[in-house]
């Protein structure tokens, strides 16, 4: 027979490693939480000083000419900065998508892990082999345009199951991401794994240039939303959570 003192100490030894359990799912939220926004902050300081650079010497035409070609080291003069902002892009967005793994939500959000580690490494070599290295830098495109096709999807599935964490902004760009990694996709040459060249001159507006100057774009609100879904989900279990705190204490 089991005193009453002895299940209350068992009983508070369960409720203490529950509670450590559970600081340790919050740690990982934070860790998500952080390294998710420092690979969209990447992104965007990349992209907009190796544009500046580029529009500073060639005026609005920069807008006529894929994106990559900021990573060109013979055509922009900061392409070591976009280049070196993507491999870390990829490096803090595969961390982050361990932490999610390791949070385990559900099998979809170990599935939306597994596709955001991918993009995660697709972009670190896009990165380590800019456009110089023409076959090595469509084969890393690629990757990265498939592995953004299903990331956007398993989002958007995510939704009914786990309305926190794909909230309304991330089912939205979700959403817009998925058209445009659809369309592209339906658009590549798949002999040489590239988008076809616009046919008119550099001065038109172009769509294919529109839709593949728009994914980084994407990406970055993607990953900016879902770093402020984490953010609200940690606040709202901390809610939860700090009235216990408070009355242990």
């Amino acid at each position: 027979m089991y005193s009453p003192l002895s299940l209350l100490s068992e009983y508070l030894s369960r409720m203490k490693k529950n509670n450590s359990l559970q600081l340790l799912n919050y740690d990982l939220h934070r860790f998500l939480m952080f390294m998710i926004s420092i690979g969209a902050i990447c992104i965007l300081s990349g992209i907009s000083i190796a544009l500046w650079a580029q529009y500073q010497s060639n005026g609005a035409s920069v807008f006529f000419y894929r994106s990559d070609l900021l990573g060109n080291y013979s055509h922009s003069p900061y392409a070591f900065i976009y280049n070196i902002a993507l491999m870390l892009a990829g490096f803090f967005i595969l961390i982050a998508m361990v932490a999610l793994y390791n949070i385990g939500l559900s099998q979809l959000t170990l599935l939306m892990a597994l596709a955001g580690a991918w993009l995660g490494v697709s972009l670190f070599f896009m990165g380590m082999f800019p456009v110089n290295y023409l076959h090595l830098h469509h084969l890393a495109t690629f990757s990265y345009l498939l592995s953004s096709l299903i990331l956007y999807f398993l989002t958007v599935i995510a939704r009914p199951s786990h309305p926190s964490l794909c909230t309304y902004p991330t089912l939205f760009f979700s959403t817009i991401g998925f058209i445009i990694a659809l369309i592209l996709l339906l658009k590549l040459n798949w002999q040489a794994l590239s988008f076809p060249s616009c046919q008119h001159s550099n001065e038109q507006a172009c769509w294919i240039l529109f839709m593949v100057w728009l994914r980084p774009v994407i990406l970055l609100a993607w990953c900016f939303s879902l770093g402020l879904n984490i953010k609200h989900i940690i606040q709202s279990s901390t809610r939860v959570v700090s009235p216990h705190e408070e009355s242990n204490k």
